[in-house]
């Protein structure tokens, strides 16, 4: 593994949530700028900063110049939707990154925005505080389309979003994102918004085909339509169709088309189709995207539902719910007493850690508990002795059920608390302390 120089980290918020939205978001409604939407955003920041504090520097498997760790080359805000963030805590957050990894004068800091979040203040404050690279989530040109998509902007919306970024100098490279294959839409107006998109001239565009996924609103629409492509009752589809007075979706054909419309269309606008779903101008794909794509390079994961790759290829993803995340970094705090401590952990310790945090915290939220028998295969005796100390010393007997084989927390009552008895157990486990 190369040296770690880019970090991703996730904002949550969103006004509301997309029809075909299946990620990790926090809702705060269309006034974000209540005092209980701000109230939330703080606490989730001060979670965030503090998780950026107790990471360890993750070493690298190669030799590079000078033997220090070299700062971040590229940041990536996504989300949810970053926009949304006041400018004062999106700064809080980088200044933190620049405390504990640096960043390089020239890095690469990326930012989702979408239309009717920002306008042309509050981007060029954004960029004076470092970004320089705007991905810029418009969807579609199509009004209709945004409509049954249930986005929250408009098109006129999306072209004032266009006009703020197009004439910010600090913008070095901006993106725009395009979805095809979405309800209601048609080859003639799939082939409209490319050459709109083309008109506007971004350095670069991502589109992305639908996926109609479990769990969201057009997935409790749609799903007996892609059923039926596959040959059950297409009447009893026609009809729920009808019932439902929704547009239907592309045919998985007519989605293929479109797929091959984008590519013959932006590549004979100059555009490189580097990646399934990436088109860029020459120069100027995005480089914190490339990162993960490379398999030598890893990347630091700060956040809801956020992912990391470190040393020797090993990927840690953190809760997607919000008090979940918030357990997961106060555990980290209770193993690693101060920040600095976390500069000096080798790499072997920082992965077994990670590993026995992942395996506590993962298995004591749910009723199935952890594998005792599994945890002393993995981490050894030592280890599970220290633990099963911890719990008969410091948790109450009708907050825990423990045999040979299992630790489990009581429902409701372990449950219920299962924040403050993990981290009561993350500090008891003296082997975790001291690399």
């Amino acid at each position: 593994m190369e040296p770690i120089t880019s970090a991703y980290l996730h904002l949550p918020f969103c006004r509301r949530r997309c029809h075909y939205c299946d990620f990790a978001i926090s809702l705060v409604g269309d006034d974000a700028e209540s005092h209980i939407a701000l109230q939330g955003m703080r606490r989730y920041v001060d979670f965030l900063i503090r998780e950026i504090a107790l990471t360890p520097y993750s070493s690298s498997t190669c030799d590079f110049e000078g033997g220090d760790q070299p700062p971040l080359r590229t940041v990536f805000f996504g989300g949810g939707t970053p926009s949304l963030l006041p400018p004062d805590l999106l700064g809080s957050v980088i200044e933190a990154l620049r405390e504990r990894f640096g960043i390089d004068p020239d890095a690469e800091i990326s930012m989702e925005m979408d239309p009717g979040t920002f306008d042309a203040e509050k981007l060029t404050q954004y960029v004076d505080l470092g970004v320089n690279r705007v991905s810029l989530g418009l969807q579609s040109f199509d009004a209709n389309v945004l409509k049954w998509a249930g986005r929250g902007h408009t098109l006129e919306e999306s072209r004032e979003a266009l006009a703020a970024v197009r004439a910010n100098r600090g913008v070095e490279r901006w993106s725009l994102d395009l979805i095809s294959g979405m309800p209601g839409l048609t080859k003639e107006a799939w082939s409209d918004s490319l050459k709109e998109a083309i008109d506007v001239a971004p350095h670069h565009i991502s589109v992305y085909d639908l996926q109609v996924e479990e769990g969201t609103l057009f997935g409790s629409w749609y799903n007996a339509s892609r059923i039926g492509e596959n040959g059950t009752n297409k009447t009893m589809v026609s009809n729920l169709n009808s019932r439902m007075a929704r547009p239907e979706l592309p045919s998985e054909d007519e989605s293929a088309e479109m797929f091959h419309m984008a590519s013959e269309t932006l590549r004979g606008a100059g555009y490189e189709h580097y990646e399934v779903s990436s088109y860029a101008k020459v120069g100027s794909r995005c480089a914190h995207n490339q990162v993960y794509w490379t398999g030598r390079q890893g990347w630091y994961g700060f956040g809801m539902s956020a992912t990391s790759f470190t040393a020797h290829g090993k990927q840690f993803a953190r809760p997607r719910k919000m008090r979940d995340y918030e357990a997961y970094v106060e555990a980290m705090a209770a193993f690693i007493d101060e920040p600095s401590r976390a500069r000096t952990i080798k790499s072997s310790f920082e992965a077994r850690a990670e590993a026995l945090l992942e395996r506590l915290m993962l298995g004591l939220r749910t009723r199935n508990g952890v594998d005792l028998v599994h945890l002393r295969q993995d981490f050894g005796d030592a280890v599970l002795a220290e633990i099963v100390s911890a719990v008969r010393a410091g948790w109450p007997e009708e907050l825990v059920e423990m045999d040979d084989y299992r630790l489990t927390l009581s429902d409701p009552g372990g449950m219920l608390v299962s924040t403050q008895l993990i981290s009561t157990l993350m500090v008891r486990v003296s082997s975790l302390h001291t690399p």
